[in-house]
């Protein structure tokens, strides 16, 4: 296959707009349904990818990955979430990986949500110390297949489907430290194939939101 010259990513402004507007619908849906409890996590951490591109194999490793992502709660057990990552290679100054998500949460051993009640003159506050997830992801994701000198770079676009666990320590009512772990397999959307997998590792904050 040749290469196109200077072949950039797609620009991931468009999907990160998109997110934006959809969680808005969301926690204005969520509002209306009365449901309560949301979550802003930013964490940081490893993508690790191993892709097979036409007779290559594309492997990378990346430990400055950023991941931000919105989170809603259905009940006290369920939760949905938006989610975007990006892989961006510091030693070569390229962004190697990045992605958006759609997927759901199911938290184990103790609610996902934070409660709080009150009768008017005494307030009640539930905060599990621990709270425990395990979830699905689904998504587009854009990845680095090819660089030959500066001028010459191919991305590929590959539908992705993954897993994730997860577990966050509750240090007070609205901030908690989290550490997550999770596998996508990537498949293209392009016109040429490749397919692979990635093995992400991250660690950060989660804020809460009644």
């Amino acid at each position: 296959m040749t290469l196109k010259k200077s072949q950039k990513p797609h620009n991931f402004w468009p999907k990160v707009i998109v997110l934006i507007i959809f969680y808005v619908v969301m926690t204005i849906n969520r509002a209306h349904a009365g449901l309560q409890g949301a979550q802003l996590h930013t964490i940081f951490g490893m993508t690790s990818g191993s892709y097979s591109y036409v007779s290559n194999k594309v492997n990378f490793s990346i430990m400055n990955t950023i991941n931000i992502e919105a989170e809603i709660f259905l009940d006290s057990k369920k939760s949905f979430f938006v989610k975007f990552v990006q892989a961006y290679d510091l030693t070569e100054s390229l962004l190697r990986y990045y992605a958006a998500y759609v997927g759901t949460k199911l938290y184990v051993f103790s609610s996902g949500k934070i409660f709080t009640k009150t009768d008017g003159k005494t307030l009640v506050v539930s905060t599990p110390r621990w709270r425990f997830y395990v979830g699905w992801d689904l998504g587009v994701g854009s990845l680095l297949l090819d660089k030959r000198g500066v001028a010459v770079i191919l991305y590929g676009t590959a539908l992705e489907i993954g897993a994730n666990v997860g577990a966050i320590w509750q240090t007070w009512k609205t901030f908690g430290l989290e550490a997550t772990g999770g596998m996508s397999y990537g498949l293209s959307l392009s016109s040429y194939s490749f397919s692979g997998t990635n093995i992400r590792l991250y660690a950060g904050g989660v804020y809460y939101f009644d």
